[in-house]
């Protein structure tokens, strides 16, 4: 009884609601984050594993022969209390322009040593001697340049092993 007493009092008010329900509902369906993991990062797994002469080596285990540009690329050791605190490797790409894009594109190769001097990219934290303990892989890549992809992926360093810990 309150509903046709709301009507009949108030249809200005319904209408606008009608309105607003019905225009809501289809302009949600334009705006891209309307598409299931539109507008999530995609996020690519990163691997860390000990070479044959003891140095580290990070890689791309789906790469399948992609081609890949760097933005940025970074170790972090894991604190104790689960955070990403100082970095112990880090460089990027200093040529991005405003809207996110190399501005000189260059490819770079994996898989990618620990510490290595990489053309077209600047230091941002000079490698340091790994302790034993959790680190995380951490960057920005251009896949083909189709897409731009977050990397991502944690290791344990013990007395010169590695075991990736990515879930």
């Amino acid at each position: 009884m309150k509903f046709k007493s709301m009507l009949n009092t108030r249809p200005d008010t319904f209408l606008v609601i009608i309105i607003f329900t019905t225009f809501s509902g289809f302009l949600s369906g334009c705006h891209p984050c309307s598409i299931p993991g539109a507008c999530e990062p995609t996020w690519t797994e990163a691997v860390a594993y000990v070479g044959d002469k003891g140095e580290i080596y990070f890689d791309i285990p789906v790469r399948k022969n992609k081609r890949f540009e760097l933005s940025s690329f970074g170790v972090s050791r894991i604190n104790h209390e689960g955070f990403a605190a100082p970095s112990v490797w880090g460089i990027e790409r200093p040529d991005i322009t405003p809207e996110g894009k190399l501005a000189v594109t260059g490819y770079i190769p994996l898989p990618l040593r620990y510490g290595q001097n990489i053309a077209g990219t600047r230091v941002l934290t000079p490698p340091k001697v790994l302790n034993n303990g959790l680190y995380t892989i951490d960057g920005n890549i251009f896949v083909n340049g189709k897409g731009h992809f977050g990397l991502m992926g944690r290791f344990s360093y013990d007395n010169g092993t590695v075991q990736n810990l990515n879930d």
